[in-house]
């Protein structure tokens, strides 16, 4: 097989393409969903604040890191491959404003966890119910993602669009870095 030739299942798992990035950010963001859920299961009883510390900040970075990825490299790459559907492009309209949604839930969340580390009262009853609609409507929202633009992902990438997207990719580092933690779901 000539270098340049890629099976189905060796573009999945190189690296060097965005769909492998894709692919790891939604299992992050469903490590995050799993962990915020497990938090909610552990009301009304104490909160781990560690577990609250570490989830203040990871909910903001890696949903920034997923807008980032998702505008920066999937969606440019979909629709430019797929720019003569015009059906793909209307498609964009609902995840953007999906991605406004919970940008805003994950303020409010992050507000909460940053009042808890304070000492502040937080109702639990509330709390629970701020973090699994966070939870859930993260989680629906990249299975919608990853139904909707995997298919749509070019298999094959040309060298300059390898070189952009690796450039993109060292410009950007994984949202864990400087996270020195087990996996988070464990915390708790």
């Amino acid at each position: 097989m000539a270098t340049n030739d890629r099976s189905h299942s060796a573009w999945t798992t190189d690296s060097e393409h965005p769909e492998a990035r894709f692919a790891a950010d939604y299992a992050l963001q469903l490590d995050i969903c799993a962990s915020l859920l497990a938090v909610a299961d552990s009301l009304p009883g104490s909160l781990n604040t560690t577990t609250i510390d570490i989830l203040s900040k990871l909910v903001q970075s890696t949903w920034e890191a997923h807008l980032k990825l998702l505008g920066e490299v999937i969606l440019p790459l979909v629709a430019r491959r797929h720019e003569s559907i015009s059906d793909v492009q209307k498609l964009f309209t609902p995840l953007t404003r999906q991605h406004i949604e919970i940008s805003s839930l994950n303020d409010e969340l992050t507000e909460c966890f940053e009042m808890i580390a304070r000492g502040e009262p937080v109702e639990s009853g509330m709390l629970g119910f701020l973090i699994r609609n966070a939870a859930d409507r993260r989680r629906e929202h990249v299975d919608w993602e990853k139904a909707l633009l995997s298919p749509l992902l070019p298999k094959i990438l040309s060298p300059t669009e390898r070189q952009v997207y690796a450039e993109w990719a060292a410009a950007n580092p994984w949202p864990y870095e400087g996270f020195n933690v087990p996996n988070i779901s464990d915390l708790n």
